[in-house]
């Protein structure tokens, strides 16, 4: 109804107005929630390396040292 009121040349301008407000919103909400998300996980895969291989090392010279007296 009210755009029926309205002549072409508003809704028109209501279109232009949207636009560039959705271009500009996205692109920096997306930039900053990339930066953290990127962060925690570099944090997390160098996390993980490290526990495995520390946990690896004291697990595996148990058994090798069991084997050894045993024979």
């Amino acid at each position: 109804m009210h755009f029926n009121n309205l002549p072409p040349q508003q809704p028109r301008n209501v279109v232009t107005s949207v636009r560039p407000t959705i271009a500009p919103t996205p692109a920096p909400t997306r930039a900053p929630t990339r930066p953290p998300t990127t962060r925690s996980t570099t944090i997390r895969t160098t996390e993980a390396p490290t526990v495995a291989p520390v946990h690896h090392k004291p697990a595996v010279p148990a058994p090798v040292s069991h084997l050894s007296p045993g024979k």
